[in-house]
C-alpha cells in the first residue's frame, strides 16, 4: 500500500468488490485515516461525557466469540463501563 502524505495533490484508489467484499476494510481504514487527520482538532472537543459511536461490523472471531467494530467520535469509556448498544430490526 502506498502512503500519500498529502491528500491534496494526490488521488487514492481503492479498488472494492460489493460481491466478495475485497477491498472494504481498505477503504473504510482510508476514510478513518482521512478522517483523524482533517478532524483532529475538531475530534478533541468533547473528550467527557458518555461514549457514543457507530457499530461497523459484528462478526465471528475463532477464540474470542463475538467481536465487533465500532468507531468512537464523541466522549470517553472507561474501565468498569456499562457498554448499551440500540439497533433497528428491518423485516
Amino acid at each position: 500500500m502506498i502512503k500519500f502524505k498529502d491528500f491534496r495533490r494526490h488521488v487514492a484508489i481503492v479498488p472494492i468488490s460489493s460481491k466478495t467484499g475485497e477491498g472494504i476494510p481498505d477503504l473504510l481504514l482510508l476514510i478513518a485515516g482521512l478522517s483523524q487527520r482533517y478532524l483532529e482538532e475538531i475530534l478533541k472537543i468533547n473528550v467527557e461525557g458518555n461514549g457514543v459511536g457507530v457499530i461497523l461490523e459484528v462478526k465471528e472471531e475463532k477464540g474470542l466469540g463475538s467481536v465487533i467494530d465500532i468507531i468512537f467520535y464523541d466522549g470517553k469509556i472507561r474501565k468498569g463501563d456499562k457498554i448499551v448498544f440500540l439497533s433497528r430490526d428491518r423485516y
